[in-house]
């Protein structure tokens, strides 16, 4: 097909498709690289048949930790042939977080350096979890966790700037069960005022 289809696929479990290419004609044709913009999509290439002007090669991709949410990307198969050297392969699918943040965007409204706000966060697993840690880049985040694995966990969280720049602030929450790669993100935005 002209393209590779994962559909839904679980955050943090292995999986790999298959494609293949299959050219008639110059008998020295290649494909020599098949690239990738993004680090967690790794394809890997391998000549399986040449012969009587033919040639057939498999292109395996695998998609690793870092992605998150619906994905639509390319590989591009590149050849020897001045014709057509590079070629487009579309790669698409959904990675299924096994830990979800609720909400999703956690705006924490008008602050001065120093200041702290408590919010309250639900995090969802598909099997019990602890926590293993809860950052944001430009945040003292503090919060008390239960050491028992459950699957759902209801945090109020204090979120303090360490910032003593005036102006909005957004980055990325990140959290990550113990002891595992599952993790799940949130955005988180304010406004740091002067003192």
């Amino acid at each position: 097909p002209g393209a590779i289809e994962f559909g839904k696929i679980d955050q943090g479990e292995a999986n790999r498709r298959t494609t293949k290419v299959y050219y008639a004609g110059r008998p020295d044709w290649q494909i020599v690289d098949v690239k990738s913009n993004r680090p967690w999509l790794r394809p890997e290439l391998k000549e399986v048949n040449r012969g009587g002007g033919r040639v057939t090669y498999e292109i395996s991709v695998d998609v690793g930790g870092g992605a998150d949410g619906f994905f639509q990307d390319e590989l591009i198969v590149m050849t020897n042939d001045r014709s057509m050297p590079r070629i487009p392969l579309r790669v698409t699918g959904q990675v299924q977080s096994a830990l979800t943040i609720s909400p999703r965007s956690i705006s924490l409204g008008s602050l001065k350096p120093g200041e702290t706000v408590q919010k309250r966060m639900v995090l969802i697993g598909k099997q019990p979890f602890t926590i293993g840690s809860l950052e944001a880049e430009g945040w003292d985040i503090q919060y008390n966790a239960s050491a028992e694995p459950k699957k759902t966990h209801v945090l109020l969280t204090e979120f303090t700037p360490m910032t003593v720049n005036a102006g909005p602030l957004k980055t990325q929450l990140r959290v990550s069960a113990a002891e595992s790669s599952i993790s799940a993100k949130a955005l988180v935005t304010a406004d740091i005022r002067d003192r």
